[in-house]
């Protein structure tokens, strides 16, 4: 009997503190919806809608450990590369790691070799960089010097036409790389 006016008090005591959590998540949501005004005001998108600065998903499964990798190298044995070669190979591929697209540019057009290590490189460095038209570029300037294919080769460029949704061009290498032999679990993880 310490309580005066009994279950009424009670009540009244709970409805208080109802009342005053109330008026806390209504204060926090008028603190919400001002700030998202400024910030709409101030000229800048959605921090979920700044999909440039997003890496590839290429890139995330790679930090993952989930990523199915081979070096171009591994792949296909039947083109040696010189030093200078392996060097470019590696200048690119770091390039594309680092999602530096004007310095893949800058590498491949420079070349005017027939290594295909070289040209799946760039063409993984533009795939990287999510620069899928620059990477079918490099894939036919690679068609039109009849540059050997191997397995890597259509790997990477499978990759880029699915980017563009090119399902002719799909179908269309998924034959010749069948038919030369070369499809392999990257290949056929690339379709």
């Amino acid at each position: 009997s310490g309580l005066r006016g009994g279950p009424c008090n009670v009540q009244a005591i709970a409805f208080s503190r109802m009342a005053s959590s109330s008026l806390y998540v209504a204060c926090k949501v008028a603190a919400l919806a001002l700030l998202s005004r400024l910030w709409f005001r101030s000229g800048r998108s959605c921090m979920f809608a700044q999909r440039k600065h997003q890496k590839p998903s290429v890139l995330v499964s790679d930090d993952m450990g989930i990523g199915a990798h081979a070096k171009a190298s591994d792949l296909s044995n039947s083109y040696k590369m010189t030093a200078d070669e392996k060097i470019m190979t590696s200048k690119l591929a770091d390039a594309g790691r680092a999602g530096d697209w004007s310095r893949v540019e800058k590498l491949s057009e420079a070349y005017m070799g027939r290594a295909p290590p070289i040209y799946t490189a760039a063409m993984m460095a533009a795939y990287r960089c999510a620069r899928y038209e620059e990477g079918a570029a490099i894939f036919e300037r690679m068609t039109n010097l009849n540059v050997t294919r191997d397995e890597a080769t259509y790997t990477v460029s499978l990759k880029v036409y699915g980017k563009l949704s090119c399902q002719e061009r799909i179908e269309q290498l998924w034959a010749e790389a069948k038919s030369a032999q070369l499809v392999n679990r990257f290949v056929c993880a690339a379709r």
